[in-house]
């Protein structure tokens, strides 16, 4: 099959161009791989006419990808252009073989691909695709290079790989169709597991917090936390998970250095010596929570999520996790890049990670 992207842009703004990464992500998800992306002006219409004219026939699939306030615009011009009707039920025109579809960009138009196009593809096209799942945390990204390396000299063109990461929680997706060998994909699972087993913690689409809420009930444990810099977010991730209440027992939020003396007992000494942000101090949260005796299993978190660091001239992006469990507490250091919300997010991913490996201990 032969798949496109037109995308039309602004080309006078940057600012006003669409994120079209999300709906050609969806398209790949979905088992369509896209052939090749074309950036077209748009407020040139006649170069969207050319470009449709050459793949009309030679195209499978052209999907036309815009600002959401020009979709409706943009179908109307091309159904009295090219005599097309848009189904009302899947948004697909026909035109000889080539399906055509416009889209808006983001998350709108990922949802519409993803939920709507794709399985009205799958239709026409009386194709079936399967997927193999992985998620992880802290894959460094040359690791992940270097496994997907070795699984495409194995497979070649017989799978396809989608990888996206956000704040170090990364998924892989492997796409292949129904007539793939399940010996080649099973294959290409143990290769990839054997590269990155140190990083996952899913097999499937379970995210991380409901991965860390299955082990906790699994082994019957409470889970309690204790966080400074980021504020909370620990706590608010495990509450998303229904049924939670049965394994997470408090989530303290002792962002001052009093709180983290009244609350937790952290000593006024440790923090004038070390600070608050040091693996001392990281410790000593994690003590306090066990020394309340309401958990089993604990995390404390303590950092500079900037945009400055603080007096002690740290850098910003430093922070330290201690997990622990049954009173045995591991203390890690970490300098993660990037601004206040992804050094935040990125945090709040290897906590609950941490807690997740000693949990399969």
């Amino acid at each position: 099959m032969k798949n496109v992207c037109i995308v039309l842009r602004n080309q006078k703004n940057g600012i006003l161009n669409p994120d079209f990464s999300a709906v050609t992500d969806a398209f790949l998800s979905g088992g369509y791989f896209l052939d090749e992306v074309r950036l077209l002006p748009y407020d040139r219409v006649g170069e969207l006419h050319e470009a449709l004219n050459g793949f009309f026939g030679t195209a499978d699939f052209v999907c036309v990808c815009a600002d959401a306030v020009l979709v409706d615009g943009i179908r109307h011009n091309l159904e009295q252009t090219f005599s097309l009707q848009f189904s009302s039920e899947n948004g697909i025109a026909r035109q000889g073989k080539t399906c055509l579809c416009v889209l808006p960009a983001g998350e709108a138009g990922k949802k519409s691909a993803a939920e709507i196009v794709v399985p009205a593809l799958d239709e026409i096209f009386n194709v079936r695709h399967d997927r193999m799942i992985l998620r992880m945390v802290g894959a460094p990204h040359e690791k992940v290079e270097e496994a997907l390396g070795k699984a495409y000299a194995v497979s070649g063109d017989a799978l396809a790989y989608n990888y996206n990461e956000q704040y170090a929680d990364g998924r892989l997706e492997v796409i292949y169709d129904a007539v793939t060998p399940k010996m080649l994909a099973d294959r290409i699972m143990r290769i990839l597991l054997s590269e990155l087993e140190e990083y996952v913690y899913a097999l499937d689409d379970t995210p991380l917090a409901e991965r860390v809420y299955e082990a906790l009930t699994l082994r019957k444990y409470k889970f309690s936390t204790a966080e400074s810099f980021t504020g909370g977010r620990v706590s608010a991730a495990m509450v998303r998970v229904p049924g939670v209440s049965a394994v997470f027992s408090e989530g303290l939020n002792t962002y001052s250095n009093e709180s983290k003396t009244a609350r937790l007992g952290v000593k006024e000494d440790t923090l004038k010596r070390y600070g608050a942000v040091s693996a001392q101090t990281a410790h000593e949260m994690s003590e306090g929570l066990f020394a309340a005796g309401n958990c089993d299993v604990c995390v404390a978190t303590t950092g500079i999520a900037g945009p400055k660091s603080d007096s002690t001239k740290k850098p910003v992006g430093l922070c330290y996790i201690a997990a622990g469990i049954n009173g045995k507490i591991y203390v890690n250091e970490y300098v993660f890049p990037g601004d206040r919300e992804c050094i935040t997010g990125t945090a709040v991913n290897y906590a609950l990670f941490a807690v997740y490996r000693l949990l399969k201990e």
